[in-house]
Parts: C-alpha cells; sequence; structure tokens
C-alpha cells in the first residue's frame, strides 16, 4: 500500500493578518495626518507671510509719506507766498486749500482709471521734482523775482502732486491690501507709524532747517521722495478691479520674488 505524502499548510496566521491590516490603517491614517498638518501650517504660513507684507507696506507708505516732508512745506508755504507779495495767511491758505481740492478731485477721478500704484508713484515723482525746483531756486538765485516764481511753482506742484496720490492713496490702500480679520490692527499700526513720524518731523524740521538752510532740507525731502517713488514701484502691488485672493497671491509672489 502506498504512502501518500501530507502536505503541509502554508496558512497564515490569523494573528499576522491581523497585525499587517491593523499596520496599513495605521499607516494611511499617518500619511493623511501628516498630509494635513503640512497643509495646515503651509496656509498659517502664507496667511502669515501677507499679513507681514501688508504691515510692513502700511507703516513704510506713512512713514515716507511724513518724510517727504508735507508738513514742513506747507509750514513754509506762508513765507513763499510772501516773498512773492501775497502778505495775507487767508489769502495764501486759500491758494493751499484750493490746490489741495483740485488735486483731491484729480485723484478721485484717476483712482479708478490708472490705478493706485501709478498715482502713488507719478504722486512722489511729481513731489521730488517740486523739491528739487526749490531747492535748486534758493540755492542759485539769478534772479529774485525768478526764484520767488519758481518757488511758487514748486509748492503748489507739491501740494497738488501729494493730493492726488501720497495722500488719499496711502490712507485707502492698506484697507484694501487687509483681509477682514487683520484690517483693524494693520491699520492701527501703520496710523501708529504715521503719528511716530509726524510728531518727529514737527519736532526738529526747524531746527534742522536753522542749521543746515532750506534747500539741502528741501533737497532731502526729495530724496526721500524719490525713495518712495522706488519703493511704491517695486513694493506696491495694484488693487484696482482684484479681488482680496488676487492681491494675497500677488502679495506673496512679490515677496518671494524679492527673496530669491
Amino acid at each position: 500500500m502506498a504512502l501518500v505524502p501530507v502536505q503541509q499548510s502554508s496558512a497564515v496566521p490569523s494573528s499576522s493578518l491581523h497585525f499587517a491590516a491593523h499596520q496599513i490603517c495605521y499607516n494611511r491614517v499617518k500619511a493623511s495626518l501628516h498630509k494635513q498638518m503640512t497643509s495646515t501650517w503651509a496656509k498659517f504660513g502664507y496667511i502669515l507671510l501677507a499679513v507681514a507684507a501688508v504691515a510692513f507696506i502700511g507703516g513704510a507708505l506713512f512713514m515716507l509719506q511724513q518724510l517727504a516732508g508735507v508738513n514742513g512745506v506747507l509750514y513754509f508755504s506762508s513765507l513763499t507766498f510772501r516773498d512773492v507779495g501775497i502778505t495775507s495767511s487767508a489769502l495764501a491758505s486759500l491758494c493751499v486749500g484750493l490746490t489741495n481740492f483740485a488735486g483731491a478731485l484729480c485723484a478721485s477721478y484717476l483712482m479708478d482709471k490708472q490705478g493706485r500704484q501709478v498715482l502713488l508713484t507719478g504722486s512722489y515723482l511729481g513731489m521730488a521734482v517740486s523739491m528739487f525746483v526749490i531747492a535748486s531756486a534758493i540755492s542759485f538765485p539769478i534772479d529774485t523775482e525768478i526764484s520767488s516764481n519758481l518757488s511758487i511753482l514748486g509748492t503748489i506742484l507739491y501740494i497738488f502732486t501729494f493730493a492726488i496720490g501720497a495722500g488719499p492713496v496711502t490712507g485707502l490702500i492698506i484697507p484694501e491690501l487687509s483681509s477682514n480679520r487683520t484690517r483693524g490692527k494693520i491699520m492701527s499700526f501703520s496710523f501708529s507709524v504715521h503719528w511716530v513720524f509726524n510728531f518727529l518731523v514737527g519736532l526738529f524740521f526747524l531746527e534742522v532747517v536753522e542749521r543746515f538752510g532750506v534747500a539741502p532740507v528741501y533737497a532731502c525731502f526729495g530724496g526721500v521722495s524719490l525713495l518712495s517713488a522706488t519703493f511704491a514701484y517695486y513694493f506696491i502691488v495694484e488693487t484696482k478691479g482684484r479681488s482680496l485672493e488676487e492681491i494675497e497671491v500677488s502679495l506673496n509672489a512679490n515677496y518671494q520674488g524679492r527673496n530669491k
């Protein structure tokens, strides 16, 4: 009688199967959690970068606005008008007010046609030209009447170009760059910077003028205006006709491109 060989069972013990199944589930859950955490941290970093960028822009814009010398120019405008025979301070204030009003009207018309960045850049360029005209007229007086007229022209041009862009756009573009959750904090920070530099310029302006003269101080205002125009051209994101999501994407792309 032939013996039939007994085949050994190759079945895997049930305990091993349960362990392998648990291991697979654990790996899947671990990978899912890792993906969710990575996505959460990426979103957090994205939001943090956008908030920091807007806060930086807001503080820098208000700081540059004050260092460009608007309060100093307005303070000296009555003296400038007096040099050309306008001795009435009320009449000089009227000229300044009308120039401001005309600039504000132009700004309201051009704001949504040309865009915020263009107005801001062009405004600071006009302010720089105005300051250099006044500084040249004071430093190189070819003729007293011509120098006085150039100073008046430079002062009016400065006030007009400020009212077109540097004045209204600075206060408008920061809320447009901010989300609803961070808008209040960013505006508070920006206006704090504004008043700090407003106070510092008002505190030291007369002392600096007495020490160095009007022309060098105005030339410095012109240099700061040029720096402000450069800042507006390279760092300000256009907000005209764009949603907040599009603005945030542009902000992050803008600053990531600068850091590469």
